[in-house]
């Protein structure tokens, strides 16, 4: 009877470890922030006009996970940045507001220039053709850094279906929840916490470890302090911004289905659940980030060429081969010319 006792009293000690695992609140890392932010402002930049009248607002992104962001001039003539640019993380300042998205940003602009002028270096390749390709390639890492962030945030995988449609500022607002995990300092290798306004950016990178550090802020529904007061952030200009307020005041302006509060308020277990208001709109958000976009200037829309975003984001472990052989066809056609 002991032994019985003993191995129903180990159950019941399991069963309650289990559910507290269950209960707690997710962690994501200092790259999984950089990679999320980066993919908030792929899909969105919505100038705010007066931040009342929505008739006076415009975005000038695209909705879709294409690294529009990094590469080209959204908010101009939609032509590419300069190499320059790019290693700097694309648009600015919005990719510079912290060192996180900074830090990723740069990181896969840099690796897209370098593919970019390797290609070049192959007589006969065109500027379009190297840019695509380099693109592809890019837009592989970004998605598996996505995967991984995805996962760890919202607790599922990151859709692969895509989905058409526009996308909406209910969906802007859910994804802005990922400010929850927002810390507002960061532990460097050498064992120091530093303010994460006191980066010098364009200079200042995280290092890979400091990246795959935990977040000190949890999911909990609530913001850290820092970012329910008005600070200055060094990349956004002179003006003091109250991040939480400016979270509320995006719901009221847009009229969105859902106030913030009420999404943070489903996310106080520490958990994005499936059935969350939150979860859902993030989900649908991702999959319309592999469609075919809707944006339009003029009465027009943009074309946009999906096809790399569909390679990138099916999950297989062939996809690496996919700009290699774009590469391959430059290659063979230079042989052959020769």
């Amino acid at each position: 009877m002991r032994v019985l006792a003993a191995i129903f009293g180990l159950l019941l000690f399991s069963s309650a470890l289990g559910l507290e695992q269950v209960h707690a609140n997710t962690i994501v890392t200092h790259r999984d922030l950089g990679v999320l932010q980066l993919a908030a402002h792929d899909l969105f930049d919505v100038d705010r006009d007066d931040g009342i009248n929505p008739e006076n607002t415009h975005d000038f992104e695209n909705g879709l996970l294409d690294l529009s962001t990094l590469l080209r001039n959204m908010r101009g003539d939609k032509s590419s940045f300069s190499d320059e640019q790019i290693m700097k993380g694309g648009e600015l300042p919005r990719n510079a507001e912290n060192v996180m998205i900074f830090t990723v940003a740069s990181a896969l602009g840099k690796q897209f220039v370098e593919t970019k002028n390797d290609c070049l270096n192959i007589p006969g390749n065109s500027f379009s053709f190297c840019f695509e390709s380099a693109r592809s390639i890019v837009l592989v890492e970004y998605y598996n850094l996505l995967d991984d962030a995805f996962m760890r945030a919202f607790g599922e995988s990151r859709p692969i279906i895509p989905m058409d449609g526009c996308t909406t500022k209910t969906e802007n607002l859910a994804l802005r929840t990922i400010h929850d995990f927002l810390p507002d300092s960061i532990e460097l290798d050498v064992g120091m916490m530093k303010p994460i306004f006191q980066f010098v950016f364009m200079e200042d990178k995280l290092t890979d470890t400091e990246l795959d550090r935990n977040s000190i802020e949890v999911l909990n529904g609530v913001f850290a302090d820092t970012f329910t007061e008005d600070i200055i952030i060094p990349g956004l200009g002179p003006q003091a911004i109250n991040l939480k307020a400016r979270d509320d005041s995006f719901a009221v302006q847009f009229s969105t289905a859902f106030s913030f509060d009420e999404l943070l308020e489903q996310l106080q277990d520490g958990n994005y659940n499936p059935g969350d208001k939150a979860m859902i709109e993030v989900r649908n958000l991702f999959a319309k980030g592999l469609g075919s976009g809707c944006h339009y200037i003029g009465g027009e829309m943009i074309p946009i060429d999906s096809t790399a975003l569909l390679l990138a984001g099916a999950q297989s472990d062939m996809m690496w081969f996919v700009p290699v052989i774009l590469v391959g066809v430059g290659f063979a056609a230079y042989r052959l010319r020769k």
